[in-house]
């Protein structure tokens, strides 16, 4: 991603203190129980913005395959190479969810390699991103059936169903001016009982947004930058044209613990039920 975390104004003082957060973390837990419970949804922080999804047997994962990249969190070697190699519990068939093209979110190496190492994983992304695995990865024929390339244009979506899971693809403008050009998709995700929305680097505009009617499709987790949840736009858009049963932040990169403390209070001032995603393998069940 190549909007920086100073973007948002609040970025100078983002906070929260890892030692409250574990403790807030339960109590979140606890009261976020609109979704209902014992749905079998199980998630997992792999850094940065991703996350694996996994719902009995299904397993969908969202820019989950990156290495370090800038101030960005990223999974230590040893783990990405459980994921390239595709050891459990990423052996499963799965669906790969790319939202775009920057390296905190892909490595066409890394990617590459799961497909390669996972034959029951198929992955879902832009033309960017697939041209970029075509350019960068020496094994690309080995996988290309595994690749399905999806790029609605802005404001427009794409509905298929992979692997038994329906996905609806959005065509959301990334933030920033100088990202214009970059293909940033957003994905709603219906799994089991529970429907799920990442939104990539998303510019959190109401322009970016109010043309998919989220607010209607009874959305029980939602990811967002931590950008959506402390200015008033993005607020403004979570709460009118998402509307989500439970959000996790998520981008928050590796700040010092007396910003992190700062964005976990405003985060939590605005959304009290919110949980944020900070920790390498930080879990969130339902």
């Amino acid at each position: 991603m190549t909007v920086k975390l100073r973007a948002p104004k609040y970025w100078l003082r983002v906070a929260a203190l890892l030692v409250s957060l574990a403790s807030l973390f339960l109590i979140s837990q606890a009261r976020a129980r609109r979704i209902p419970e014992n749905s079998g949804l199980e998630i997992t922080y792999l850094g940065n913005e991703g996350v694996m999804i996994s719902a009995g047997k299904q397993s969908v994962l969202i820019d989950a395959l990156h290495g370090p990249y800038g101030e960005y969190v990223s999974l230590p070697r040893h783990e990405l190479q459980v994921m390239e190699e595709g050891k459990f519990p990423y052996n499963r068939p799965e669906v790969v969810l790319v939202t775009h093209i920057h390296g905190d979110h892909f490595s066409s190496r890394t990617l590459g390699l799961h497909l390669e190492h996972n034959k029951s994983a198929v992955l879902v992304s832009s033309q960017q991103v697939v041209n970029a695995i075509k350019r960068d990865f020496a094994g690309y024929n080995r996988i290309r059936a595994q690749i399905r390339e999806v790029t609605p244009a802005w404001k427009q979506q794409q509905s298929f169903q992979e692997s038994g899971v329906r996905i609806d693809v959005l065509g959301l403008r990334h933030g920033g001016e100088e990202a214009r050009a970059v293909q940033n998709l957003g994905f709603v995700v219906h799994l089991g009982s529970s429907t799920l929305l990442h939104v990539g680097d998303a510019d959190a505009t109401e322009e970016n947004h109010r043309n998919f009617h989220l607010e209607r499709e009874g959305i029980d987790v939602a990811f967002l930058p931590f950008w959506y949840l402390l200015t008033a736009d993005g607020q403004r858009v979570v709460r009118t044209y998402i509307r989500p049963k439970h959000i996790i932040a998520v981008h928050i990169p590796n700040p010092s613990a007396s910003e992190l403390q700062k964005a976990f209070t405003d985060i939590k001032v605005a959304f009290p039920d919110s949980t944020i995603f900070s920790t390498l393998m930080q879990k969130k069940q339902f």
